[in-house]
């Protein structure tokens, strides 16, 4: 009888001890360099919580007011530490968010100003983990899908000079401006494939020098800005010898491989910014952000430079007042605006607003 009973206990010791390393093998697959989770919701990005309730993310239609979007999060190991590479699929905003031990079986993934996200396994023992979030973590924190509510057919008020870009409208057709990744890097840190890349070797190290924060999709900040190397991210290491820094270049998503930089750790990250723009005629035009220039009579300069599109035949450019108290890009409504116009330092600015309707931002803009 003891014999009987002594099989059936190391039998039930077994059975524990097989769930318990297998539940253990499921949670390290979790945290695999490559595992990629998706999240997708429809929500009300102008919707608040009030009253302490907070809004589902639902997935059928809703409302005029809802959109759709959808969440990847790719593990990655970066600096001997396990991180998640987190990008809104729907705006291409990107940013790298802290793993952290959940209660149960699961984990949290945080950032600054950020949604957080939560990796669950599945009660099915031979289920896939999932990712999470609530609406309210994505319609508090998630500015980046503000900019992609429709325009509503309200009238608006008059416009005041103080208003920058909106002090000159125009008729326009575009329903919301497009919010797009200015990053060369997608999933754990490759080189995007689509993007037009060259590659330029430095003369001698310590041509250009650069401090990293640490997380790979995020800019990085370099110097001298006479380089053209002003918004950059660091290339992921390849084994080789040399640092490799990739900076945005005067065309829409064309970037330059600068082989052999200095790079240092620590500081903090570059403020977010808009790099590049289309307007509703298909120019295009590149933030500038060094070089001094002759201003018009009435203190109007060069903020985004012309690239591509009609803005080359008639050399026209953004244009912004330093005392203007706004921003070069009016963003306070969907669709963002700009003042674009030429001018001579003895003239007064001929200028006129145009809609946005494409923006490539860093993280966080």
């Amino acid at each position: 009888m003891m014999k009987r009973v002594l099989i059936v206990v190391l039998a039930l010791l077994l059975i524990i001890a097989g769930g318990l390393a297998g539940n253990a093998f499921r949670n390290e697959r979790m945290l695999a360099a490559g595992a990629s989770y998706r999240f997708s919701a429809t929500v009300n990005p102008v919707a608040a919580p009030a009253g302490g309730s907070s809004p589902s993310a639902s997935t059928g239609a809703g409302n005029s007011a809802t959109i759709d979007v959808s969440y990847e999060a790719v593990i990655a190991h970066v600096d001997k530490s396990t991180v998640a590479q987190v990008t809104n699929q729907t705006t291409g905003q990107g940013w790298q968010a802290h793993i952290a031990r959940s209660s149960g079986s699961g984990y949290t993934l945080t950032a600054p100003d950020m949604p957080s996200f939560t990796i669950k396994q599945s009660a099915n023992p031979f289920g896939s983990a999932s990712l999470s979030t609530s609406a309210d973590e994505i319609t508090t924190k998630d500015k980046s899908l503000q900019a992609q509510q429709p325009a509503t057919s309200a009238p608006s008020a008059p416009a005041s000079p103080s208003q920058g870009p909106t002090a000159a409208p125009s008729p326009s057709s575009v329903a919301r401006t497009q919010i797009l990744s200015a990053s060369p890097l997608i999933g754990a840190g490759e080189v995007d494939p689509s993007v037009t890349m060259r590659t330029e070797y430095l003369s001698s190290a310590g041509l250009i020098n650069c401090t990293a924060r640490g997380p790979i999709l995020e800019p990085v900040s370099c110097w001298p800005l006479s380089t053209g190397a002003d918004v950059c991210w660091l290339e992921p290491p390849t084994g080789s010898s040399t640092v490799n820094i990739l900076c945005a270049e005067r065309g829409v998503r064309t970037f330059v491989r600068f082989v052999n930089a200095t790079v240092a750790t620590g500081g903090s990250a570059p403020s977010a910014e808009t790099v590049w723009i289309e307007t509703e005629d298909g120019s295009q035009f590149r933030s500038r952000t060094h070089g001094a220039l002759d201003s018009s009579s009435d203190g109007y300069a060069i903020a985004f430079d012309c690239s591509a599109g009609p803005c080359r035949q008639d050399t026209s450019n953004v244009l912004w007042s330093p005392d203007d108290p706004s921003t070069p890009i009016d963003k306070g409504q969907g669709t963002w605006r700009v003042l674009v116009g030429t001018y001579t330092p003895q003239t007064p600015a001929a200028m006129h607003g145009e809609a946005v309707t494409k923006a490539w931002v860093t993280s966080g803009a």
